[in-house]
């Protein structure tokens, strides 16, 4: 018998691309599908480009057509990433929707990649690590080391994960119909659509959902996460995303502290505002202090940790602290405090390392309990 016959039929790929933004960066996102197509012309079925903005890619979809013989459309849709990945999946005439974001290119050998790893009927997600070009600025080295931003090099382990950013993965598409695709939180930029949408596959199928490959990593460009107003916007949006998730995920629940940051803050706004008035609570302040001050060695020991130089901890204090602030923000209007969301498997040893901080929390819980002490004695 031929050996070709008893081959599984390779699934056929359709590549799916939100966008809105720059036409160079599609054009070379464009560029690097034809590479991967020309390894194997058989398995690209399509490519659907979702768009919306100023920026109409209809010329750039007619020459990558023409050029590969290739079926290439675009749909214009007004919505974010989210919606836009929807869109172009339930339009896909193919076994598998590979979704790439349009600041990406992708490896030449993924399509062979994924159509081969898809043979198999138990992988549903599949994703590859997601690598920024060098960073050239102290912002974007403090960037680099934020918990949002490691997240698109988990898939370099090469085992299941519960999710993994989206900026590149491929999904199949008959899980998509029963489960459903990805989820948009409705008001204001979307974020935490991909935490969303793996976290809830992991439940349904009962394993992490997303099958990694490290061998076929995407280049994300960096034009689209550089400059201060921007990566401060995108520190606050991420941070956003736990509270929004929260309700949505009871499997995924967890406890944790109270948030430091933000008592030591209320702490120190309150005995200013009190001062102000005439009013001195020396007690307040020195509690907040300490509390920032248990914050601040927290970051300092998880940036060193993390490679960080010292030249750039003030944009990582900076980008932390907005992180934070708003993860805090978020979580109290979902209710919650102490409460808070798991979002790796290899995240609780690494959580009791956070709140131990190599005894500082306990030698501030210590001294607070020692200023209390004498506050109530009133020495």
């Amino acid at each position: 018998m031929n050996r070709s016959e008893d081959a599984p039929r390779l699934p056929s790929v359709t590549v799916v691309i939100p966008f809105r933004g720059e036409l160079t960066l599609l054009e070379k996102l464009l560029d690097s599908i034809s590479e991967a197509w020309s390894k194997d012309p058989t398995i690209l079925r399509e490519v659907i480009i979702v768009w919306d903005g100023p920026n109409d890619p209809t010329s750039l979809v007619v020459d990558f057509s023409e050029q590969t013989g290739v079926a290439a459309r675009s749909l214009f849709v007004e919505a974010g990433p989210a919606m836009k990945r929807n869109v172009g999946m339930f339009a896909a005439r193919a076994d598998v929707a590979l979704c790439v974001d349009a600041d990406c290119t992708i490896h030449p050998n993924l399509l062979k990649e994924v159509a081969s790893a898809f043979t198999s009927h138990d992988v549903h997600a599949l994703a590859v690590p997601v690598i920024f070009e060098s960073p050239t600025t102290l912002l974007e080295s403090a960037t680099a080391v934020m918990p949002y931003r490691q997240a698109f090099s988990w898939a370099s382990s090469g085992t299941r994960q519960w999710w993994t950013p989206a900026a590149t993965i491929a999904l199949r598409l008959r899980t998509v119909e029963r489960l459903g695709g990805f989820w948009s939180a409705g008001r204001g930029p979307d974020r935490g659509e991909d935490v969303d949408l793996g976290l809830r596959w992991t439940i349904h199928l009962g394993a992490p959902a997303v099958v990694t490959i490290p061998s076929c990593a995407s280049l994300h460009a960096r034009e689209t996460w550089y400059g201060l107003i921007g990566s401060c916007e995108r520190a606050w949006r991420f941070g956003t995303t736990e509270g929004l998730l929260w309700p949505r995920h009871p499997a995924f629940r967890r406890r944790r502290m109270p948030p430091i940051l933000a008592a030591a803050l209320m702490s120190l706004i309150v005995s200013a505002v009190l001062a102000i008035l005439g009013i001195f609570t020396w007690g307040l302040l020195i509690t907040g202090a300490l509390l920032f001050c248990i914050w601040s060695i927290a970051e300092v020991n998880l940036f060193r940790q993390s490679g960080l130089r010292p030249a750039a901890l003030p944009a990582g204090f900076l980008l932390a602290f907005l992180f934070e602030m708003s993860r805090t923000l978020s979580l109290w209007q979902a209710g919650t405090l102490t409460g808070g969301l798991w979002f790796h498997h290899k995240q609780p040893a690494g959580e009791w390392r956070l709140l131990a901080l190599n005894g500082w929390l306990l030698l501030g819980a210590g001294f607070l309990m020692w200023m209390l002490s004498l506050f109530i004695t009133g020495r």
